[in-house]
Order: C-alpha cells, then structure tokens, then sequence
C-alpha cells in the first residue's frame, strides 16, 4: 500500500495521525522494521536449535530418581486414613507421602545432600522426631525418625540416616507404622508417587 493510500485511508476512517511522516522517513523506518524482523528470526533460529539440542541431550541422559527412605514403595493405608499426598484430612490436605515401614527400620537419604536441620514435627511433643536434607534446590523432611545424622552432615543416596520411630505411641495401633515424607521446591510441595 503506498504513502497516499495510507492517508487515503486514515482520513476515511477518521483516524488521526499521530507524526506526520514523509515518504523518506516511512522508507526509512519500514526498512528498519524489516532489519529488526530478520535479526528476531535470526535469533528464534538460534534459540529453536538450543531447545532442540536440550530436549535431545536430556532424552539421552538417565533421568536421576528419588528413593523412599524405607526402600519400599507400600504407601500407608489403614483406618486412619491413606498417606497419600493430597488425601483429605479432615479439612486439610496431606502434603507428603506416608511409607509403609516397621519400628526401628533403618531408614535412608532419598538423595546425596547436606542435612539442613533435626527438627521437632509436633510442637509440644519431643519424642518424635525429623530431619530435612539439601540437595540444589529440593529440600525433603522425613517425620517419625530417629536420626544418626547431624545438622550439617553430607549424606550420600542410599546412605543410612536413621531409624523409624513407632508411631503407635501418639496414633493407637489402628494407624499403620509408617515415616512421612514431603518435597518441597522453592518451597513449593513437589512430591508425587509416581515420581519415586
């Protein structure tokens, strides 16, 4: 469409010009509108080429998975309720997994880090116990252990970290020996069965 439709048109349609651009000046800026068009596809080439090249190297590399800490993959489901994450409780959700495991058991880092903190998952009772682990940017808790670890302490996959506490002491044997696991990210809960 030249200049002269240009202004054809928006006098027609009652449109106000905003810079009165001559014909010069219109060249010019088309002219840089297309060097900026061929450097953006240019550009999104290169950056299509790098996902092509990510999505590749990440099919042929072996995805690195998280174990349980029991070992086991027997989620907790008794009369009490199921352990599974996002299961109701009461009006809550669980935010964690609940592993099957008998008192005592030795249980195991889910992934190498650095153990962050023992902590306490009940305020005012310090019989039961829990530990949190550093790996990058996941953080795991794991509940009802007793731990052999240390704040502080690097640990590797598979590494003892301590063993299972009876949680029929504060449950009633009604609820099934289990440890309680979350993920959390940034901090954001990131553990689904199905990634274990």
């Amino acid at each position: 469409m030249a200049i002269d439709d240009l202004q054809k048109a928006e006098q027609e349609n009652g449109l106000l010009s905003v810079l009165d651009i001559g014909k010069n000046s219109l060249i010019s800026i088309h002219s840089l509108c297309r060097q900026i068009a061929r450097v953006c596809d240019k550009y999104l080439k290169q950056m299509d080429d790098r996902v092509a090249q990510e999505r590749q190297k990440s099919k042929s590399e072996k995805r690195d998975t998280m174990l349980s800490p029991t070992g086991g993959k027997t989620v907790r489901m008794d009369s009490k309720g199921s352990g599974k994450f996002g299961a109701l409780r009461g009006h809550r959700f669980h935010y964690g997994l609940d592993w099957l495991c008998t008192p005592g058991q030795n249980l195991v880092a889910p992934f190498a880090g650095k153990v962050l903190r023992i902590l306490y998952p009940y305020e005012n009772d310090k019989h039961y116990k829990g530990i949190e682990i550093l790996q990058a940017h996941l953080i795991t808790r794991i509940n009802y252990i007793e731990p052999c670890v240390t704040a502080g302490q690097r640990v590797k996959k598979g590494e003892v970290i301590g063993t299972a506490q009876d949680v029929s002491i504060k449950y009633g044997k009604d609820m099934n020996s289990h440890t309680h696991q979350e993920v959390y990210v940034n901090p954001e809960v990131l553990i689904l069965e199905d990634n274990l």
